[in-house]
């Protein structure tokens, strides 16, 4: 466009000059037709002084006119000159009053008329449209330079808008691009590479103002407010910024960096947001933070990174570290390029969008196998994108290389799942899925073994020279190294069950699982009886062993609380607990459903009793051995008697006064278990040392038959059917009482006077002596005796029956048992100690009584004398009586009546 304004100026100028030869040459004139450039050069020579060889004198003509001017470029400042004839040499100097027809009155300081002087004072024009209506330079100043005089007109650059400055809205434009003349190119024709740089500014009144966005790093875009450009309207006289500040659109420059808008549209003469966010983001604690291709995965995901990264990670150059929502290094900015430089080293392949040997992606080890090369337009990655990539835990699966060398690897050993990361990492992870919120030590480029001490131990250590932990709960007192090999049982750390190489020895585990008294017996010798009361798996790594919490079954329905029903005992403590603890009101409970027996009368009724007869036999230990096997889960099975059955048992107390003081229960005897045989019968067959609701620890049951026995008297025949008492319900061969068997009329009650439990064979011998069916002698009802008085006569066991025993001269009365029948043989054996008439038949009745005289006590020889020598009528049943006896020595005649009672 401007070359074809000067060509039409040319075309008008060679017209004006055609026309001025026509009319010199119609005069006649037979001399040359004079021209501008025959006095003062077209356009006029500019000279220091009036130089008059060239006609050159002081001006800028050269730099306002084009090289071939013809009078019609003088007209934009000189009034009518286009149509100057030599006649115009009037002395004078006519100066437009309006120059270059600017849209305000642009005019000369001297005037639109003054004198033309050999020695003229020079002025400056000013409102011009060619000098941005700026107040031009004294005429013949020095020629203008570009880029430097740039200013002289609007600024190098220009202050107003965004023009590129040090300071205030074109601050960015003058970092980026700087502020001379050279950023000028970034928006605007470059007129500095131009013949007559300054030519734009002559053609003011024919064109636009220029913009165009062809200069790296923008190859297009547009300016919203284009017809505000147009002449005259981007002279500062005619417009507003309002009007002249628009919108840029479709440049690289002002986009998100990835081919699409900014977040805020740039106005010229406005601001954009100080850091990153007026174009495509910024970090996480920016007010919108970038979410192109995977940036949020790495800025703006402290949920999963623990702490987000800092641009500068990547970006290292167009920011830097601590500093990352300020641009430091402009040039590598908005450069068309983008700018991938790591931290910590690491290399970027722009054409495949993925990056390699970078801390952040790496296995965490630089001399193990590296994963995939990322994929900046990939998907996320998990833990198994760096670390495990064979796993879905991202456990580190490089092979191991060998105890505490670079590449050992002991991890498939210690992860069953993601949370087990914590253990060791636990500055790094809680979960094993995310990274711990607000955590430094992830992708730092070291290896952090960070315990924690809640399943790791107060006291776990790690030191890394040795690749060794130790105090660590999950190995107790072993030091293991990180790739070595442990025994495959549990032997490595904590020890084993008792048949291993070497058995855990820690609380109260030898308790459970080795001494004699505790269940190892029942609980067995494998991995098994571990499991009773710890929850874990035997394939190893499981996820709730060596997590640092023990895993213990205790909660109701478990071994534990089943075999300690109450307050479950401290693990801790060592000392022995009670017995009672488990034979309770509710007892111990084997996994089996064998219960612990429950002595409940052993404190009341047994001899766990407080009387002071009892002080040798109170305890449990008193009679059982408590490190002796006990717990089998047989009932029963075990007896841990201290002594090696039960009836040594019980005699090691009751054959010692000073263990038993009460005499009537020393040395007791034991019964026999088949008639005629010996007493073999354990003591416990009928009584219960633990105590029962019977007297004298009689057992509550006997053969399967309730027993009850609450009267010394009374209580040993029951009768009434079945026939089941105490004194029944074993016997099968004896004389009397056998089980089930109707009474035969043999006393029912005080059995013990006749069969005690000790002084004979046996227990419960019927006694043979004189007494022990009847007195010795029996005595007459009301009769008192004592020590050399009949001492053992007991009274009459039927009406009559004492009669006159008491008579001196029938049985004298210091008559003891021993004496036998020496006493009783006069009346009742005919002179035998061993008659055959005596059956010791309980009870004694009068039919049971036979009346026998010696015959050497005959009153006359020639008579009997026997039984029917008597008159008395030996009736049962009341119907007795006594009488005499007749042809007896002793009397003569009939004796007196037997008894006066009857």
């Amino acid at each position: 466009m401007e070359k074809r304004k000067r060509l039409k100026a040319l075309r008008g100028a060679f017209a004006w000059a055609g026309a001025l030869a026509l009319l010199f040459a119609g005069t006649g004139l037979s001399h040359a037709a004079s021209t501008c450039s025959d006095c003062h050069g077209m356009p006029p020579i500019d000279a220091a002084y009036r130089n008059i060889t060239t006609g050159g004198f002081k001006g800028s003509h050269q730099t306002h006119q084009p090289a071939a001017a013809v009078a019609a470029n003088c007209a934009v400042c000189h009034t009518g000159s286009a149509t100057f004839g030599t006649d115009h040499m009037s002395g004078t100097i006519t100066m437009s009053s309006n120059l270059n027809n600017s849209p305000v009155a642009a005019v000369y300081s001297k005037g639109v008329f003054f004198n033309q002087t050999s020695n003229p004072v020079l002025g400056s024009c000013s409102n011009v449209n060619c000098h941005f209506e700026k107040t031009t330079p004294i005429w013949a100043s020095a020629k203008l330079v570009s880029p430097n005089d740039c200013g002289v007109c609007h600024g190098n650059p220009p202050s107003d808008g965004n023009h590129p400055s040090i300071t205030g809205v074109g601050k960015k434009h003058g970092d980026y691009y700087g502020t001379g003349a050279t950023s000028c190119v970034k928006c605007h024709v470059d007129h500095t590479v131009e013949a007559s740089p300054f030519a734009h500014a002559s053609s003011a009144g024919n064109r636009p103002l220029n913009l165009q966005f062809t200069a790296a790093p923008n190859t297009t875009g547009t300016y919203s407010k284009t017809t505000d450009l147009a002449y005259p309207t981007y002279l500062p006289s005619q417009t507003t910024a309002a009007n002249r500040n628009g919108t840029c659109s479709a440049m690289y420059c002002h986009s998100d960096g990835a081919g699409g808008a900014a977040k805020t549209v740039a106005t010229w003469g406005g601001t954009l947001p100080a850091d990153c966010t007026g174009c495509h983001g910024g970090n996480a604690t920016s007010a919108s933070p970038i979410v192109s291709g995977l940036h949020t995965q790495h800025i703006n995901q402290a949920a999963v990174l623990g702490t987000n990264f800092e641009c500068a990670r990547c970006h290292n150059g167009p920011v830097s570290a601590g500093n990352d929502r300020a641009i430091t290094t402009p040039a590598n900015h908005v450069n068309g390029t983008k700018t991938v430089s790591f931290v910590g080293g690491g290399t970027y392949n722009a054409t495949a969008k993925t990056c390699a040997t970078t801390v952040c992606h790496s296995s965490g080890k630089a001399t193990a196998p590296q994963p995939a090369a990322p994929s900046w337009t990939g998907t996320a990655l998990g833990c198994n994108g760096c670390h495990g990539t064979s796993n879905t835990l991202g456990t580190p699966d490089y092979p191991n290389g060998g105890p505490g060398l670079p590449l050992a690897n002991s991890h498939v050993r210690h992860v069953a799942v993601a949370g087990d990361c914590d253990k060791c990492h636990t500055n790094t992870t809680t979960t094993g899925t995310a990274i711990k919120a607000g955590s430094t030590v992830h992708t730092n480029g070291a290896i952090d073994v960070n315990f924690n001490t809640a399943k790791a131990g107060t006291a776990a250590t790690w030191t890394a020279a040795t690749k060794s932990c130790t105090n660590v709960s999950c190995h107790g007192t072993a030091a293991p190294v990180w790739g070595g090999t442990l025994p495959t049982d549990c032997t490595g750390c904590h020890g084993s069950f008792i048949t291993s190489v070497l058995p855990i020895a820690s609380y109260s585990h030898p308790t459970h699982l080795s001494r004699a008294y505790g269940p190892g017996t029942y609980l067995g010798s494998t991995v098994t009886a571990c499991q009773v009361c710890h929850d874990y798996n035997t394939v190893q790594p499981d996820p709730k062993h060596a997590d640092g919490i023990v895993e213990v079954l205790n909660a109701s329905g478990s071994a534990c609380a089943k075999c300690h029903p109450g307050t479950l005992p401290t693990w801790s403590n060592s000392s022995r607990i009670a017995c009672t603890a488990c034979h309770a009101a509710t007892p111990s409970v084997l996994p089996n459903g064998v219960a612990a027996a429950y002595k409940a009368n052993f404190a009341t009724t047994g001899h766990g009793q407080t009387f002071t007869n009892y002080s040798s036999s109170r305890r449990c230990e008193s009679c059982h051995d408590a490190n002796s096997a006990h717990i089998s889960g047989v009932l029963g099975d075990n007896m841990r008697l201290l002594l090696p059955d039960d009836n040594t048992q019980c005699a090691s107390c009751h054959n010692s006064a000073a263990k038993v003081p009460t005499v009537t229960k020393q040395n007791v005897l034991s019964h026999v278990t088949v008639k005629g045989g010996t007493p073999t019968s354990d003591c416990k067959s009928c009584h219960d040392v633990h105590g029962s609701t019977n007297l004298s620890m009689v057992k509550s049951s006997i053969g399967g038959k309730t027993i009850t026995f609450s009267n010394f008297s009374s209580g040993f025949v029951k009768i009434v059917a079945p026939f089941d008492g105490l004194c029944q319900v074993c016997h099968t061969q004896t004389a009397h009482y056998k089980s089930g068997q109707v009474l035969d009329g043999h006393p029912t009650k005080n059995c013990l006077s006749c069969h005690g439990h000790k002084g004979g064979a046996f227990a419960f011998q019927p006694v043979t002596a004189c007494d022990s069916c009847h007195g010795y002698p029996p005595l007459p009802t009301g009769y008192v005796n004592g020590t050399g008085n009949y001492a053992n006569g007991k009274p009459e066991d039927y009406p009559g029956g004492g009669g006159a025993h008491v008579i001196a001269r029938h049985v004298v009365k210091t008559a003891v048992p021993a004496d036998g029948w020496t006493n009783c043989t006069i009346c009742h054996g005919n002179g035998s100690l061993n008659p055959a008439t005596h059956t010791m038949n309980l009870p004694v009745t009068p039919s049971k009584i036979t009346i026998d005289v010696n015959d050497k006590y005959k009153f006359n020889h020639t008579l009997p004398l026997g039984p029917q020598q008597y008159s008395g009528k030996l009736l049962d049943g009341g119907a007795n009586a006594t009488g005499s006896c007749f042809n007896v020595n002793c009397h003569f005649k009939a004796s007196k009546k037997w008894s006066t009672t009857r």
